[in-house]
């Protein structure tokens, strides 16, 4: 952009800023094309062109809000603020931009993206939707961030994001104790390999961070270390031999761990389960997800996980697996006493049985149940997903008294009967367009559409955010780096109509010159 910008200036003040004698004439004024306040000023006016074309489409629609909140280099804490709406029949979620927090109470989060949203144009009274994580400050139902925005604002329905949903259904399993211990001698044996190229390379393969954070790469990274169990082993043997004491030491210290029998099962389970994990993770990470998606995509999960729950040749299988990994026909059992105080004892015949009571069963048991409970209906917008088929309508005249829609009842009853059969029930782009005689059930399922089922937008723009604001430019003003980051997430949007926009704003517009 940067050329451009300058060619472009260089015409309006009759200047060839690419010739050696601009620059040998050291103009010693503040209009220099690197100073950095006119810098400042041509990122501003170019980031408020973008969020105000964002903001015109937004305010046609109905809108929602998702929010989130992360500190930059510098430490200072920083809201990305994005909007959801329907443009054309298709979802957009758009960046608007960061905003500085000097506190991270409810009120404060709250009233800045009121803020936030008032000052950039919106349309605050088509607010339908909000999307946040699931913390204490922004999902409160009692003094959360998004019941003061439901107070002032009635229809502004509050999502729970739904990757966060997914990865504290995985959370919940490290009830179980080996499932817990598993899942950190995993951690602690990839840090280990990554911790030195030597170690790495003698692994020959390369396993990714077990990721707090990223959650579709921590079901990789335990899916890859389940295929290659066998190959880390070799390797930890291996270094359990090297000349350095510390790598001598651990290497033997996590050999030994994960050669234990109920260690080398719970690798094999939690494999099979976190693949399927990981499809769905990358599902929701898609780009405008909605949220009867996401309930069709955990419903699912859902019946995948009871029907292999029901089939007792699963079980066997993982067991059998286990088997051959550890290169032994039956895996040793802890033994049976008449008291026990840190496990209980398992009534089994064989060792088979005895995984399948002790750990097969309440791990699967516990994703079910918990799945169940994290992606329960919300009854706040279970009457508006309810319009849609093959659902059974239910309390219609409440979403008609919420957002004031004539004689929605009668008009859904008319738009089912006569939904052509080719239109595919999971396509809200379908239902959309084929209900188009029907204005009342179009603007429903607008509304729909425009629910936040993630908040995976707001957290891309903090991995933007990241790229701009790095330790060498860790001085960088908040408001220049909320510029940055519009411009880098919408870099399509930068036309050179919008350039000339912007050199022609600022050469037109006074400025203040220091001297």
């Amino acid at each position: 952009m940067g050329k451009t910008v300058s060619q472009a200036f260089g015409q309006l003040l009759g200047l060839d800023l690419f010739s050696p004698d601009f620059y040998s004439k050291r103009l010693n004024f503040d209009d220099q094309i690197t100073s950095i306040k006119l810098q400042n000023e041509i990122l501003k006016v170019a980031s408020n062109m973008i969020v105000q074309d964002i903001v015109m489409e937004a305010n046609k629609s109905f809108g929602s809000v998702i929010a989130d909140e992360s500190c930059d280099i510098s430490g200072k804490e920083q809201l990305s603020i994005v909007l959801r709406y329907v443009k054309g029949g298709e979802v957009c979620e758009r960046f608007t931009g960061l905003v500085e927090m000097d506190s991270v109470s409810a009120e404060s989060i709250s009233s800045n993206i009121l803020t936030h949203l008032s000052g950039i144009g919106v349309d605050v009274q088509k607010l339908v939707g909000q999307g946040y994580d699931g913390a204490t400050t922004m999902a409160g139902h009692v003094s959360g961030v998004q019941k003061r925005i439901r107070d002032k604002y009635p229809r502004a329905i509050f999502v729970h994001c739904a990757s966060h949903c997914l990865n504290l259904v995985i959370n919940d399993q490290s009830k179980v104790a080996i499932i817990r211990s598993t899942c950190d001698i995993i951690r602690e044996t990839i840090r280990f390999f990554r911790e030195s190229p030597k170690r790495r390379a003698g692994l020959r393969i390369n396993i990714p961070l077990f990721c707090p954070t990223r959650w579709s790469e921590k079901y990789k990274s335990i899916r890859i270390f389940k295929c290659n169990f066998k190959r880390v082993l070799e390797a930890l043997d291996s270094l359990a031999r090297d000349a350095n004491s510390e790598t001598r030491a651990k290497a033997f210290s996590l050999k030994s761990a994960l050669e234990k029998s109920s260690v080398i099962y719970a690798v094999c389970l939690i494999g099979r389960y976190s693949a399927l994990m990981e499809s769905l993770a990358r599902a929701l990470q898609a780009v405008g997800v909605s949220v009867p998606s996401v309930k069709n995509l955990t419903s699912s999960l859902q019946s995948v996980i009871a029907e292999e729950r029901n089939d007792s040749e699963i079980a066997l299988n993982i067991y059998k697996e286990a088997c051959e990994i550890a290169g032994l026909k039956e895996l040793t059992i802890p033994r049976v006493v008449e008291v026990q105080v840190y496990r209980d004892n398992v009534c089994a015949d064989s060792a088979s049985q005895y995984f399948k009571r002790s750990v097969y069963l309440p791990y699967v048991d516990g994703l079910s149940c918990s799945i169940r409970e994290r992606f329960i209906d919300n009854p706040s917008f279970f009457s508006l997903l309810s319009i849609l088929p093959p659902n059974k309508p239910v309390h219609v005249d409440e979403v008609e008294h919420l957002y004031l829609l004539d004689n929605l009842q009668n008009e859904v009853r008319l738009w089912r009967t006569f939904l052509s059969s080719d239109v595919d029930d999971e396509c809200l782009e379908g239902l959309l367009l084929s209900s188009r005689d029907y204005p009342s059930v179009y603007t429903a399922i607008q509304i729909v559409m425009t629910l936040p089922a993630t908040i995976v937008e707001a957290e891309r723009s903090f991995s933007c955010m990241k790229r701009v604001k790095t330790w060498l430019r860790s001085s960088m003003t908040s408001n220049r780096l909320s510029d940055l980051c519009v411009l880098h997430c919408h870099r399509e949007m930068v036309t050179e109509e919008k350039i000339n926009r912007v050199v022609s704003s600022i050469v037109i517009g006074k400025r203040r010159m220091d001297f």
